[in-house]
This record gives structure tokens, C-alpha cells and sequence, in this order.
């Protein structure tokens, strides 16, 4: 008995697939109908019907068509995890997405007009930073998403079984250290780092005990949220051209508050952005 032949038109309809995205599918592989090699037509089959179901739902999640036909194919062979590990992958990136959507949707609600955030912010001062004895780790990686393991990993070290027998103490906010001289959204460069008195045992060969050098910076307190920082950085460029200030890098961002238990608009962060002076400041 033949097999029941869907046209392209009827496919498109029933999958919810437009007829491009079905050419697109079949050029790149992903979903190949059987083709009449006198008219040139396309028919699908009702095992293409379910397959073409199963791209529609990962493409609506956000997959590309190369992970598409990853997925597919470790279905195919019975390699579930891999399956199970590529929509884990996704629903992180998933979450992250919606908080940044949080974000814009709390400054629209919040801020009045978005043009008024830079009243939130105080005004730059020169200020001189004494060394300081920090636990640290450094990765490369996503500013929200290396920020959170890194400050994590450090406070899991310092309040290990081990460490909690000696007289740890945090002496200091929690600040992070960004080696970028241009915003990197991945891969970024940064350290995260915790003021800390006592000794402690290191078990994470990536974590550092060391000494921040003595600095010059240029600093100002922001209060509000964390994405909308780049206004208290405007406050410091304009201060620091204002100054002939030459600003170097690794600025640092010391956190007095944590989003995990204080109202957004009540978050106090302060950048300190070491500098050179290229000419004495002026008045």
C-alpha cells in the first residue's frame, strides 16, 4: 500500500510551517520531502507531519536550525540527554532573557521617562582607595551570569565546612573587577572579589588570596538598578573629560546591597574608576 503524499500547501497549513521555511528546512537538509521528478512537486509524508511538528515547537523556543537538526538526529539515535541538556541550555537562556525584559519593563514603570534616569545617580568625586586583602576568582563569561557563580563560589569557599573552624571575617562589600575596555556581552573578562581578614584554605586552584593595589579613582554612588549603571558611567567620562582624566581599567564595582533582599530602586552600588592625570585638575 503506497503512503499517504501531503502536498506542500496542506503540509504548511497542518504544521503551522510557511511554505519558505519549509523550502528553507529542505535546503539546509532538516526536513527533505519526496520530490516527482517530472513536475518537480513536493510531498510530504505523515512521518514528516511529526517531524515537522517537532521543528515547529523547537524553532517557537528559540532554536536555531543547526540545533534543530542536532536535536533531532541525537532523537533519533536515543541520545535523550543530550536532548534534555540542549533544552536546559535554552530555558537558562530563557530566564536570562526575561530578566533583562524585567529590567526595561521596571525602567519604563519606574524611572518616569527613560530620559530622566541619570537624576538617580550623585555626583562624581576623587577619592583614594587603600589597598585591600580580597578572596577573588576570575572567569570569562556573561557580566549576569558570572557575576552571580563567581560571588557564589566564593561565599561557598569562605563558609566551607573547613573554613568556618577559623576566624574568617568578610570585611568589605562585595565588588567586581572588569578588565574590558569595551562592553563585552560574551566572554567578558571578570573578576569577582570579596574583602576578607583571617586565614583560609584554598580548595579551588582558580580563586586567588591577594592584595587590590592602592588606587586614585574617580567614584560615585548609584542607587536604582543594576541596568541602569551606564548613567553614573556617563557621570564619570563627562567628569573625567571635564578634568583631563585619562580613565584606566580594571574599574570596580563594590555592591552594598543585594537584589535578593532589597527593593530594586534602593540598590546602592559604587563605581570606582582608577585614572591618570594628564593635566593638574581643574578647579
Amino acid at each position: 500500500m503506497s503512503r499517504l503524499k501531503i502536498s506542500i500547501g496542506q503540509f504548511s497549513r497542518m504544521t503551522n510551517l510557511t511554505k519558505r521555511a519549509l523550502r528553507y528546512y529542505d535546503e539546509k537538509g532538516l526536513l527533505v520531502p519526496e520530490k516527482n521528478i517530472i513536475t518537480n512537486y513536493r510531498y510530504y509524508t505523515v512521518e514528516d507531519f511529526k517531524k515537522g511538528i517537532k521543528i515547529n515547537s523547537l524553532v517557537k523556543v528559540g532554536f536555531n536550525v543547526d540545533n534543530v537538526k542536532k536535536i533531532l538526529e541525537a532523537e533519533s539515535h536515543g541520545d535523550m540527554d543530550y536532548v534534555k541538556t540542549k533544552l536546559k541550555e535554552r530555558c537558562k537562556e530563557v530566564n536570562n532573557e526575561i530578566e533583562k525584559l524585567e529590567g526595561i519593563k521596571r525602567m519604563l514603570l519606574n524611572s518616569g521617562s527613560i530620559l530622566e534616569v541619570v537624576k538617580m545617580t550623585n555626583e562624581p568625586v576623587i577619592k583614594t582607595i587603600e589597598k585591600v586583602r580580597v578572596l577573588s576568582k576570575r572567569e570569562f563569561g556573561t557580566y549576569g551570569t558570572s557575576c552571580t557563580k563567581l560571588i557564589a563560589d566564593l561565599m561557598h569557599m569562605i563558609y566551607s565546612a573547613e573554613n568556618r573552624k577559623k576566624d574568617i571575617k568578610i570585611v568589605g562589600p562585595p565588588m567586581m573587577l572588569c578588565y574590558d575596555g569595551e562592553y563585552v556581552e560574551e566572554g567578558a573578562d571578570i573578576e569577582m572579589a570579596i574583602p576578607i581578614s583571617g586565614n583560609i584554605e584554598l580548595t579551588d586552584e582558580k580563586m586567588e588570596l591577594k592584595y587590590l593595589p592602592s588606587v586614585e579613582v574617580v567614584s560615585i554612588i548609584h542607587k536604582g538598578p543594576y541596568s541602569t549603571l551606564c548613567s553614573s558611567y556617563a557621570k564619570i567620562m563627562e567628569y573625567a573629560e571635564k578634568n583631563d582624566l585619562k580613565l584606566v581599567i580594571p574599574d570596580r564595582e563594590l555592591y552594598f546591597n543585594s537584589p535578593m533582599d532589597t527593593p530594586i530602586d534602593e540598590l546602592e552600588t559604587e563605581i570606582q574608576y582608577p585614572f591618570i592625570r594628564e593635566n593638574k585638575i581643574k578647579e
